[in-house]
């Protein structure tokens, strides 16, 4: 039997992983790794082993940092049928049953950056279902904007990261290498949020108003707005300590951002095209756009007393 994994979420979603009978395959962030994606920071530099023998597709947990899910649960070793789901990182790859038309691997992870248009996306009502009335509000005034992103502080609450395993939205720390695997459950991360999305309203019912972060537009590739973030991870003081700078804390960000020059209100937007983020009162919704190098700022009252 031919199997093949199809990555269907993280930095190399889209390609195939053909594992032949008889071979076996080690995933990880790096090499000695037989298929590392080194974008993928949350990866382990050797996070799994699948092993096809013709008949059995055999799954191992390499001693990963953050572990190995199938189909959402947590396993040091499976059998795995066509059809399973496999978690790893920021990753999701797809059990499928391989055929010789498919598509080889690229030989190099980076693709060219691609502006992509911008739309406005409505999401289905019955997405809000069950949230309270403050929330649902919330996710009106979000999902009316796309491509949306969002950057989440895993610091503010341990189902910050948990919501984002158990979601198909790539995601991505924004530490690298060992940074992101020993401050994995403190990091901030970045989430790309597709129009519809079902994790939106769970972000924003359990954290729109306990500051797990804020959100943004961009027309960039995923891999471009995470670059652009991770310049501000620290900032250096007047006496010239480096200390970490917590951009994505809806309660620094909306101290810092109104009293940046111009010129670094230019460098933080980069990329954005509107940064948005719940007020001091969860009721008021800010938006911050800079356009012709000036900040403008609005305030949306989400729900009335």
């Amino acid at each position: 039997m031919r199997v093949a994994l199809e990555i269907t979420a993280g930095p190399a979603a889209g390609r195939v992983i053909r594992v032949e009978p008889g071979k076996a395959l080690r995933v990880g962030r790096s090499s000695p790794s037989d298929y590392p994606i080194s974008s993928d920071t949350f990866l382990s530099s050797q996070h799994f082993s699948i092993e096809n023998d013709g008949e059995t597709i055999r799954l191992r947990d390499l001693k990963s940092t953050n572990g190995l899910f199938v189909n959402g649960t947590r396993v040091e070793a499976a059998i795995l049928q066509i059809g399973d789901v496999i978690s790893a990182g920021s990753s999701r790859f797809s059990v499928k049953e391989g055929r010789d038309t498919d598509p080889p691997a690229p030989a190099a992870e980076n693709k060219p950056a691609v502006a992509r248009e911008t739309t406005v996306h409505i999401l289905p009502p019955a997405s809000t279902a069950g949230l309270p009335p403050l929330q649902q509000e919330a996710v009106k005034f979000l999902a009316m904007r796309a491509p949306l992103f969002a950057l989440l502080d895993a610091a503010q609450d341990r189902r910050v990261l948990d919501l984002l395993r158990e979601q198909k939205h790539p995601f991505e720390c924004l530490y690298e290498g060992k940074s992101a695997e020993d401050l994995a459950n403190f990091a901030p991360y970045l989430t790309e949020l597709a129009p519809g999305s079902t994790l939106l309203p769970q972000l924003v019912h359990h954290g729109w108003t306990k500051n797990w972060g804020v959100y943004l537009t961009s027309a960039r590739p995923f891999a471009e707005v995470r670059k652009h973030f991770r310049r501000f991870l620290m900032v250096e003081t007047e006496d010239g300590k480096m200390l970490y700078f917590r951009f994505y804390d809806p309660r620094a960000f909306r101290a810092f951002i109104p009293r940046f020059t111009p010129e670094q209100t230019a460098e933080f937007f980069g990329p954005v095209e509107e940064y948005l983020a719940p007020g001091e009162d969860p009721r008021i919704a800010l938006r911050f756009r800079f356009r012709e190098n000036r900040l403008s700022s609005k305030q949306e009252l989400l729900l009335k007393e």
